[in-house]
């Protein structure tokens, strides 16, 4: 599936339910629409083209604040920052750990909780469904995860699988065989595809894109990374979402760049 035309992206407005609880919409009750990702987030140049969704209006106003702050940290990669009293990103400096250089921390926010909320918007945009909070998953953010420790950030080491998963989208990119999503002037582009894991169960192998933010990350000290996870919903793979080939087809593949599955 594709959702990538002016007219693809406001035919998925006319969802029956709220994408962010579930439930549906009472006769009598406030609906308003939730841009996915937040308006916020992009450059006012940038605000073509959205994917907006219907939500419950409470539903829609607790995740105002984390969508400022992810808006601010994208403006700062393009050199646009906020008047001082609009300022809701708050950093820390601290010490690397590992090899006791200074590192710049995010704190009040995390950029996980702003991912997932697109991923409830995009499978509800492709397949018509709600997805639960409760449904397995795993991602990663494009920014090295980690803890403080008085001074000090612990940073978590890289999965394996995270290069399974670059792999996996660069392949089925390849073949032509995954559902794509592009908003918001093509500065979002959100890719996935199904396979079966090794217990039979349907998952959903996703990456994200949001301008290339990637450049957050302090590349001085670990490689780029983009942004991939998976999830798997209960009720399994919906009909119309795209198959992977199989994983005993290989598909040559550069991967030069094996964090981010939107790179070479």
């Amino acid at each position: 599936m594709e959702i990538t035309s002016d007219i693809q992206l406001r035919q998925a407005q006319k969802l029956a339910f709220c994408y962010l609880c579930g439930r549906g919409f009472e006769v009598k009750e406030h609906v308003t629409r939730d841009h996915v990702p937040p308006k916020a987030v992009f450059l006012p140049c940038d605000r073509t083209k959205p994917l907006i969704l219907p939500t419950h209006d409470n539903c829609n106003q607790r995740e105002s604040r984390g969508d400022e702050v992810v808006g601010q940290l994208i403006g700062a990669l393009y050199g646009v920052y906020p008047r001082m009293e609009r300022r809701r990103v708050k950093i820390g400096v601290y010490e690397n750990a590992v090899n006791k250089t200074p590192v710049l921390a995010l704190e009040g926010i995390s950029l996980t909780g702003v991912i997932a909320r697109c991923i409830k918007g995009f499978h509800a945009a492709l397949y018509g469904e709600y997805l639960p909070k409760t449904t397995p998953h795993w991602f990663d953010p494009p920014t090295a995860v980690g803890s403080k420790k008085g001074n000090q950030i612990v940073f978590e080491e890289t999965r394996p699988h995270f290069l399974l998963f670059v792999r996996t989208i660069k392949k089925n990119r390849k073949a032509g065989r995954v559902d794509r999503i592009s908003c918001f002037n093509d500065k979002c582009v959100y890719e996935c595809v199904w396979e079966r894991t090794d217990g039979g169960t349907w998952a959903c192998f996703f990456a994200l894109n949001i301008y290339d933010w990637k450049e957050l990350g302090d590349a001085s000290h670990q490689p780029r990374r983009g942004c991939v996870g998976f999830y798997m919903p209960t009720r399994g793979r919906p009909p119309q979402a795209m198959i992977g080939i199989t994983r005993v087809l290989e598909i040559p593949i550069p991967n030069a760049e094996a964090f981010d599955p939107f790179g070479n």
